[in-house]
């Protein structure tokens, strides 16, 4: 159930990049993001506030680099804070669209909120912005049918995935004549645990959100108030990007420990890191290598916590692919956690764990998988 370790290997030479590709002003640029983020997001450990500063400054400069990380924003259910990231996240990031208020055609600029969008929508948004030497960022907020058989949504989840590396384009018949339109651009997805298809995930870094326990202190996002902050950081993003647009292509980051698809999902984050400075570069790589599998079990840190991580000990001391509810219930008071089956249900609830009828020893009643726990204590370890 504990993933092994891969032991953070720090570059040799990444306090010695040149003068020149050392940008001023991107370590305070990071911090100040990772800041705004933290004022408005409970975060669900200590490395995603710096992982989604360096996605955002991404943003503007993905066509630079050869592959674009899907960011799948992840909660076991509602008043997590997924909406409020992603709402938070939108004004940072490149893009712009024009909305209609009142008759008058607004421009909007920001990352744009694509529900309920089709794949040609997508593939036509995407290409455009290429093309006119523009950028792009979509916003793909509860997404929970992504993961579904339907035409469409198989359409928009190909779109997608072909858009996570630079050559990533789509087939269409235009005027009789068959053209390909690129499909490459930074995407966040939001949804429910579970329901984001797996070859979307191995694509993406993921943030699964908890909902605020009573001592976390964080301001309410309002849209209409706080997105003029989000824009005075953009508008910083911008001119610190400029500085580095042309030194980032040429820059391979010594990463000879992450390989193949890990290396493609973080090279372009780590790229911006090692520019940016020491600090923030030695801060995301620790946290790729936590999110990598070098995390470590923190302290629980609350009643439900406690119970999640007790019934991992209790499926640890079996081979039993599934346990009764009233079992586990009972095996808990060897932990000093008196509950029945009801109270169970309630505590392991927030970490999307639900009993469902199990059969063992030809005995059926509800009871919970140990693929389940073990997708639980994943999730609320590594985040």
């Amino acid at each position: 159930m504990t993933r092994q370790r891969i032991a953070p290997k720090l570059p040799r030479q990444y306090g010695s990049l040149s003068s020149q590709l050392r940008a001023a002003g991107g370590a305070q640029l990071i911090a100040d993001i990772q800041q705004h983020i933290r004022r408005f997001v409970v975060l669900p450990n200590e490395h995603a506030s710096v992982v989604l500063a360096t996605w955002v400054i991404h943003t503007h400069l993905y066509l630079q680099q050869a592959s674009t990380p899907r960011l799948v924003v992840t909660a076991s259910g509602k008043n997590s804070g997924k909406s409020i990231l992603c709402e938070c996240l939108r004004p940072l990031c490149t893009g712009k669209e024009v909305i209609e208020d009142k008759g008058n055609a607004v421009t909007r600029y920001g990352a744009l909120m694509a529900a309920d969008v089709t794949p040609a929508y997508v593939i036509g948004a995407i290409d455009k912005a290429n093309r006119d030497g523009e950028r792009i960022t979509l916003i793909m907020d509860e997404a929970d049918v992504e993961g579904s058989s339907g035409a469409d949504m198989v359409a928009l989840r190909k779109t997608i995935n072909s858009g996570y590396r630079q050559s990533g384009s789509a087939g269409r018949v235009v005027g009789g004549n068959m053209v390909r339109r690129s499909t490459y651009a930074p995407v966040i997805i939001s949804g429910i645990q579970g329901n984001i298809h797996e070859t979307t995930m191995s694509r993406a870094i993921k943030i699964h959100m908890r909902p605020a326990d009573a001592e976390d202190r964080f301001d309410y996002y309002k849209a209409h108030l706080h997105d003029r902050l989000g824009d005075a950081l953009r508008k910083r993003i911008e001119q610190w990007v400029n500085a580095i647009r042309e030194d980032i292509i040429g820059y391979e980051p010594e990463m000879e420990d992450v390989r193949n698809r890990d290396r493609e999902v973080w090279e372009p984050l780590v790229q911006i890191a090692d520019i940016a400075g020491d600090e923030p570069s030695k801060a995301l790589r620790e946290a790729m290598y936590f999110w990598l599998g070098g995390g470590t079990r923190r302290e629980p840190r609350n009643h439900g916590e406690q119970v999640l991580a007790n019934v991992v000990a209790i499926f640890e001391q079996t081979d039993a692919p599934a346990m009764f509810s009233s079992d586990i219930a009972r095996a808990l008071a060897d932990f000093g956690q008196e509950m029945n089956a009801h109270e169970l249900f309630r505590a392991l609830g927030p970490f999307g764990l639900r009993t469902e009828m199990v059969r063992i020893d030809g005995e059926r009643q509800r009871g919970i998988r140990r693929e389940k726990v073990e997708q639980a204590w994943e999730t609320l370890v590594h985040g």
